[in-house]
């Protein structure tokens, strides 16, 4: 009778045996979901990030002599850089706000052929007109996303912005270069500080660009990688007053690109940018969870 009852007991226990067996079976039957998981709906809703490129400076001069200036490249290139913010509308756009710093650099030039000097004797003159300054811009942009699938790795867009600027401080050069035969014979120049005197001491302007936007995953978190080109106009002429009267300390304007033959300068910029985003998500915490993973 014992031996009977052993033997049942031990046929019960290999049944719940088996019966467990199966149900963590049909539990892990299902295939393991991964920390995250590229999905519209589990994505931040606001982005912070970093951003810097180069800029190409011009100012356009409409009005006045109507002279043709060139703007060597090379002399006309800084670099610009800031932190961005962007909050996500929705699948297809989002709006931010970018506060930038820029190191521009301007140079315009013009040369007059055979202008005479003295009795049979002439020169080439190369009129030079330079800037070297830093300026604050806050920039608004709203963005449009062509490619809408969730966690699509590249999705390119279009914005646009409004965008205020200051000057802070910088540098302006008059110079003039007396040339025979293609050798530098003399120069002379003025060099004064960029004042209230001599440049406007804001700006609003209109940015448009286009750009494609990357997408990283990682485990538990990913980033956003955008790279843009981009084109901004200034809308108020940046001449002063005391420019166009010829008032300015130090310079003699008659010799040199004087400002009242130009009439109007508008201040344009051309920009290649990198920004890295970090989205901002809430971490949740449980038993099921560790610290610092994200939803």
């Amino acid at each position: 009778m014992k031996k009977t009852n052993l033997i049942i007991m031990l046929m019960a226990l290999c049944m719940i045996s088996i019966s467990a067996t199966a149900q963590t079976k049909k539990q892990y039957s299902k295939p393991i979901q991964p920390a995250y998981s590229p999905n519209a709906s589990n994505d931040a809703k606001y982005n912070i990030g970093i951003t810097g490129g180069g800029t190409f400076t011009n100012w356009i001069h409409l009005g006045g002599s109507g002279t043709t200036f060139n703007h060597p490249i090379p002399q006309n290139l800084g670099i610009i850089g800031g932190l961005t913010f962007e909050k996500v509308l929705n699948k297809h756009s989002s709006f931010g706000v970018e506060a930038l710093f820029a190191m521009r650099n301007v140079q315009l030039s013009h040369t007059v052929l055979d202008l005479p000097v003295a009795i049979d004797q002439s020169n080439d003159i190369t009129k030079i007109f330079s800037a070297n300054y830093n300026e604050i811009a806050i920039q608004a942009p709203y963005s449009y996303y062509f490619n809408n699938t969730p966690g699509a790795t590249f999705r390119p867009y279009v914005f646009a912005a409004p965008r205020i600027t200051v000057p802070l401080s910088g540098e302006m050069r008059w110079e003039k270069q007396y040339m025979m035969n293609d050798s530098l014979l003399r120069t002379q120049y003025d060099t004064v500080a960029m004042s209230k005197q001599n440049f406007q001491i804001f700006n609003v302007g209109v940015v448009l660009g286009a750009g494609v936007m990357m997408r990283i995953n990682l485990s538990s978190y990913y980033f956003l990688v955008k790279l843009d080109a981009s084109y901004h106009i200034g809308l108020i002429n940046t001449h002063t007053q005391l420019e166009m009267d010829d008032e300015i300390d130090n310079v003699v304007g008659s010799s040199y690109i004087e400002p009242k033959l130009l009439e109007k300068r508008f201040s344009t910029d051309a920009n290649i940018k990198l920004s890295i985003f970090f989205p901002l998500k809430k971490q949740l915490k449980g038993a099921c969870m560790n610290w610092g993973e994200y939803d």
